[in-house]
C-alpha cells in the first residue's frame, strides 16, 4: 500500500513542477504586447488570456475612481527578469554537478585503486586522471 502511495505522490510532484515550470516559462519569455495595448489596457478579457496561458503575466489590477469618477485601470505585468532568475537556479539545481579533486603524492598503485573503486558510470565521476599530482584542479564555485 505505501509502494502505490508513494507512486501517487511521486506523479503528482512531477506534474506540480511542470506546472511551476511551466508558469516560469510563460512569464519570463511573453510579449506584453499580447497581453496589452499600446495604452495599457488589457487585449483580452480575464478568460481570454487565461485560455491563452497568459493570465499568468499578470501580476495585478488595480482600479481607482478619482474626484471625478473617472475611472483609472492599472495592469501590472510579471517581472521578465524575476522569471527568468527564477528559471537559471532551477537549471543549476538540476543541472548535474561534478567535482574534480586534486590529491598530492598520491602512489600508482593507490590511484590505481581509486580509479576502480570510481568508474565512469559513478555519479560524481572521479577519473584517474583526475588524481594526478601534477595537475591542477579547476575551481568549482
Amino acid at each position: 500500500m505505501s509502494a502505490v502511495i508513494a507512486e501517487i505522490l511521486q506523479r503528482e510532484k512531477i506534474s506540480l513542477e511542470k506546472r511551476i515550470l511551466d508558469t516560469w516559462l510563460k512569464r519570463a519569455f511573453y510579449d506584453p504586447a499580447e497581453v496589452v495595448n499600446d495604452k495599457g489596457a488589457l487585449l483580452h478579457s480575464l478568460e481570454e488570456l487565461s485560455r491563452r496561458g497568459l493570465s499568468v503575466c499578470i501580476e495585478g489590477i488595480e482600479t481607482r475612481v478619482n474626484a471625478q469618477g473617472v475611472e483609472t485601470v492599472k495592469i501590472k505585468l510579471a517581472d521578465r527578469d524575476k522569471a527568468l532568475e527564477m528559471l537559471q537556479q532551477y537549471v543549476q539545481m538540476i543541472k548535474p554537478q561534478t567535482q574534480t579533486i586534486k590529491i598530492d603524492g598520491l602512489s600508482d598503485e593507490a590511484r590505481a585503486r581509486l580509479a576502480l573503486l570510481y568508474d565512469e558510470e559513478t555519479p560524481g565521476d572521479i577519473h584517474p586522471e583526475n588524481f594526478d599530482p601534477q595537475t591542477e584542479a579547476p575551481d568549482h564555485d
